[in-house]
């Protein structure tokens, strides 16, 4: 294969040799072998058709053909991301971007600022991934179809929601089904209604972490939450964490509830007995003191 790089001027220089050589070539590097021939045959249009039909890299040495589109749209075809080395026009033809972003979605950050704002090109590209949307435009961001598409590869794409859908409880109990933590993306007037609260911890009940101040002391919301995880205690109204009934309600659940209640709850006798029965060896961590006669 090397030898080519000392081959004589006559071999160098013969396109359907190089040619032969590329396609026969083993490894991934073969289509560098263009880089030994004459000029003539590295500027070929047939030779770099089969260059960067192996790695898109070549594409660096196709700049005559940057704005050539029939040899856009075959490097598209098989590797999206050739696009980017496309002229503006080239990335702004909006079937060859389609082509780019159905090879690959990352292409869709190498399309024209007007075509992300194509409802078909970024839908495929989020069909893909839903990452894709942090190239979409701020129109299709807002767009509820194609915020589903992604929510349900990954509740980390509603991050890139628009406001209002950050405002649909649908889309964000979508989101918040995968995990709690969807709901730092949630509009701040979903946290501070209670009812939808009361639907959000039903699905995961540490979806209290992120309940308004003033909706954290709601006690039947609490309730609900330690019974669907004992875990939620911990982000309870400091006054609820020292409800005697609310404390029970959680170490029901799991004796380590108890130490996420405030100090005064943590020394009581009907407390520490029911996290006792939950598991017995819970009361060696106990003083003496406070065991009473239970």
């Amino acid at each position: 294969v090397k030898a080519l790089k000392y081959a004589p001027a006559e071999q160098r220089n013969d396109k359907q040799l190089m040619l032969k050589s590329m396609k026969e070539g083993t490894g991934p590097q073969s289509w560098k072998l263009m880089l030994f021939g004459a000029e003539s045959v590295q500027n070929d249009r047939e030779v770099l058709t089969e260059a960067v039909a192996q790695d898109y890299m070549a594409m660096q040495y196709a700049s005559s053909f940057y704005d050539d589109r029939d040899f856009m749209l075959k490097a598209v075809e098989r590797h999206g991301l050739a696009l980017k080395y496309g002229s503006e026009d080239i990335r702004a033809d909006p079937d060859l971007a389609y082509a780019a972003v159905k090879t690959s979605w990352r292409a869709l950050k190498n399309v024209s600022e007007n075509l992300r704002a194509s409802s078909r090109i970024v839908r495929e590209a989020v069909k893909q991934c839903w990452q894709a949307l942090e190239y979409a435009s701020e129109e299709l961001r807002a767009d509820k179809d194609i915020l589903s598409l992604a929510v349900k590869q990954s509740w980390r794409s509603l991050h890139f929601a628009a406001p209002k859908l950050r405002r649909d409880s649908g889309l964000v109990l979508m989101a918040l089904r995968q995990h709690f933590d969807a709901l730092q993306y949630a509009a701040d007037e979903l946290l501070q209604d209670v009812d939808f609260m009361h639907q959000a911890v039903q699905i995961k009940g540490l979806a209290l972490a992120y309940a308004a101040e003033k909706i954290a002391a709601d006690r039947d919301l609490v309730l609900e939450a330690v019974r669907n995880d004992w875990r939620a205690l911990q982000y309870a109204d400091a006054s609820l964490r020292s409800d005697r009934g609310v404390v029970l309600e959680a170490v029901r659940k799991h004796h380590d509830a108890l130490k996420m209640a405030l100090p005064d709850m943590q020394t009581d006798q009907e407390l520490i007995f029911e996290a006792a029965r939950k598991r017995p060896d819970f009361l060696r961590a106990v003083p003496e003191s406070v065991r009473g006669d239970q």
